[in-house]
């Protein structure tokens, strides 16, 4: 469920579970083109890395790297990195590529606006 910020008008907030596995995130549909992750991971003790994804359909297999250059985005510590896209997709979602070891936690917060 989004959550409107205070007065910033036609902007939605979605919270996604936490990511501690390869595998994809739930499905977000968007409402606007422009779409920003806030990524926080901890607990890293080697090389996760991470795809935001988006799909027109969310159909099966219709998922593709937001990224310009199709770039996934490799973290190696604790940190927080926020990420922005102005693509006209309908829905996002992240991806768990790859976890070299332990069991990382991934927070994700989506935000979009109109």
């Amino acid at each position: 469920m989004p959550v409107t910020i205070g007065t910033v008008p036609n902007t939605e907030v979605y919270t996604l579970a936490d990511l501690t596995a390869t595998g994809t995130s739930e499905v977000v549909s968007t409402s606007g083109p422009h779409i920003y992750f806030s990524v926080t991971s901890s607990s890293v003790t080697g090389a996760v890395v991470v795809r935001l994804e988006g799909s027109l359909t969310n159909a099966a297999g219709s998922f593709f790297n937001l990224s310009t250059s199709n770039a996934d985005i490799t973290i190696s510590t604790n940190t927080t990195e926020a990420y922005y896209t102005q693509a006209p997709v309908k829905f996002v979602r992240v991806n768990v590529i790859s976890i070299a070891s332990g069991i990382p936690t991934i927070k994700v917060s989506i935000g979009v606006c109109r």
